[in-house]
């Protein structure tokens, strides 16, 4: 896959109503690059401080989102109406040697892992 490896961009914290998590929308333009078909793990900063990571779901053909905990929200800061600057990067998928090596060993644990989703 061809991508841009980083991507930083001012977006707004927003929620729909108070008892609902908080997100923020990227625009699809800002992640064409990485050509997304689905859900993916990302790596995300805010702020310039790493946080947790996170899945960037597609909202629809214009938009997608990514998610802002509570937790974030009290270490950082910020809250909703927050402009933060965002920072994504693909999530690596190397399996770890000790993981590969159970998955060929094990064949429990390989279909278990067969039957996730690839985010």
């Amino acid at each position: 896959m061809a991508m841009s490896a980083h991507i930083r961009i001012r977006v707004a914290v927003e929620r729909k109503q108070p008892d609902l998590p908080r997100y923020v929308v990227v625009a699809s333009s800002f992640v064409a690059p990485w050509n997304l078909q689905s859900t993916t793990t990302v790596d995300v900063s805010i702020n310039g401080i790493p946080v947790s990571r996170r899945s960037i779901c597609r909202w629809d053909d214009q938009r997608w989102f990514v998610s802002i905990t509570q937790d974030d929200c009290r270490v950082l800061g910020i809250d909703t109406g927050s402009v933060i600057t965002l920072s994504l990067c693909l999530a690596s998928t190397h399996v770890p040697e000790e993981l590969a090596e159970l998955l060929r060993m094990d064949e429990t644990a390989r279909k278990a892992w067969e039957a996730l989703t690839s985010s």
